[in-house]
């Protein structure tokens, strides 16, 4: 008998897995509540409301977060493409300023109209063979070997060293061994810079030259195109020399387009 009293007494305990009083009391609680919101609303809302309104904030802020996750790849590629934007308005404003500082003793007063041939970049360094572009423009739209290839803004980065119908091979100037003339500084001191690869220069001056560290260097354009800035200077007490080392002031490995010159020149 006591064995089977037992037995009922935890049957009557448990309903579903659960226990009696727990269902009962949830039961009552919810009645309770129901009573409690009819009877006396005003009192019922004043306690709910502050549960609420931080209930709402919390999804708002969860809501918040995820869309911020989701529009991080949009934001970055924004960025990116203002950057770009904005490297471009810098170096076109560089070149319009030297252009307009040497246009009379220069061009004597005359403005030159562009039709460069634009070109896309289809590999570069170091996808493409060492210090060269490889575009997407050929002899078809008029490109010949020979002609000067200028990056965003008009600074002059190349020449045309091979052509196909389609598509052109460019030599840039800071291939090792290739020299160009240029000018340094403010007092335009004339130099020769040779390429010392990926956007490098080395340029050997007298001590007494009138340059500096961080000085622009120019390139002809036409005109005096900035070109790059002085990063270091080798000086030796015992040398009438000094050495300047250049970088140019585009950078070869993001540049995505350049214009071609349709007339074979020489910078």
């Amino acid at each position: 008998m006591k064995k089977q009293y037992f037995h009922r007494r935890s049957q009557g305990f448990r309903s579903g897995g659960f226990p009696v009083w727990l269902t009962g009391g949830t039961v009552c609680f919810a009645v309770l509540l129901v009573l409690f919101r009819s009877l006396f609303p005003g009192i019922f809302f004043s306690v709910a409301t502050p549960f609420w309104e931080t209930g709402s904030a919390v999804s708002s802020r969860v809501g918040s977060f995820f869309i911020e996750i989701g529009n991080n790849a949009k934001l970055v590629q924004e960025n990116k493409t203002l950057l770009q934007e904005i490297s471009t308005l810098q170096n076109e404003n560089a070149v319009l300023t030297a252009r307009s500082q040497d246009l009379t003793s220069l061009l004597g007063g005359q403005q030159q109209t562009s039709s460069n041939i634009l070109a896309g970049v289809l590999a570069g360094p170091p996808l493409s063979p060492y210090d060269t572009l490889i575009v997407n423009a050929g002899s078809a739209r008029g490109v010949l070997v020979g002609a000067n290839v200028f990056a965003a803004g008009g600074i002059p980065i190349g020449t045309v060293k091979e052509v196909t119908h389609t598509s052109a091979v460019i030599q840039l100037l800071s291939t090792p061994g290739v020299t160009t003339n240029a000018w340094a500084g403010a007092a335009r001191v004339p130099i020769t810079m040779l390429g010392m690869g990926a956007g490098a220069y080395t340029a050997t001056l007298p001590t007494a030259a009138s340059v500096s560290l961080g000085d622009t260097i120019y390139a002809p354009g036409p005109g005096a195109v900035p070109f790059g800035t002085i990063i270091k200077i080798d000086s030796d007490s015992s040398s009438p020399t000094v050495i300047l080392h250049v970088q140019s002031l585009v950078n070869l490995f993001s540049t995505t387009w350049v214009e071609i010159s349709p007339t074979v020149g020489t910078l």
